[in-house]
């Protein structure tokens, strides 16, 4: 743990050479690199090691930001922890963190013994309908995505979130979860005729 920590003290060091954008990028690159390992070592440590790790995440993904600020190509503020959605044990998304995921993760790998009750994407808690782990990192891994589609098992789209798809998702990957009663694109609700999950993927993902 003590060389992810040396590495974000090394990275938002190279701010104050932001006139060297060789040198910037260089360590954006690195930052980038390590910020993409947290996610696979986040889900290969003990359960008490994980608030850790993600700890370490978040302080990259502010590392990031500086760097790219620097060399101009985000506007200022960007988002934090843009490319990561949280998956809890918790209605409330403020304890029992199970995985971090994002649109690059392999389902595969997780134990389809733990379950998921909410998902956490930009600091908005969101409570899903109750799932293993594996399913769950299929229906959610794109909810982060610019383009994502919310599919819900409610007319009013205000609960009962089934799955965020986009043009990536493997929509028969999701078979099992239960119909879709309504869309949700660009935070408009839609009411749809009631349809199979990979029917609904299949007819709205972007």
């Amino acid at each position: 743990m003590k060389s992810w920590l040396g590495l974000v003290i090394f990275t938002v060091s190279l701010t104050a050479f932001s006139a060297d954008d060789q040198r910037v990028r260089a360590g954006l690159f690195e930052v980038q690199s390590a910020h993409s390992q947290t996610q696979i070592l986040f889900n290969e440590v003990t359960p008490q090691q994980k608030e850790r790790v993600r700890y370490i995440s978040q302080k990259l993904a502010l590392a990031e930001s500086y760097l790219q600020q620097s060399l101009n190509q985000l506007p200022p503020n960007p988002p934090h922890q843009e490319a990561n959605v949280e998956l809890f044990r918790s209605d409330s998304c403020k304890s029992d963190l199970v995985a971090i995921v994002n649109s690059t993760t392999d389902c595969s790998r997780f134990d389809d013994s733990e379950s998921v009750w909410a998902i956490r994407v930009n600091k908005k808690c969101q409570d899903i309908d109750d799932t293993n782990l594996i399913m769950s990192c299929r229906a959610f891994k794109a909810a982060n995505s610019p383009r994502a589609v919310n599919l819900y098992r409610s007319d009013t789209c205000r609960d009962s979130m089934i799955a965020a798809i986009d043009h990536n998702t493997a929509c028969e990957s999701l078979t099992g979860l239960e119909n879709v009663w309504a869309i949700q694109i660009n935070g408009q609700c839609q009411d749809v005729s009631d349809l199979d999950i990979v029917t609904a993927c299949k007819r709205f993902k972007p």
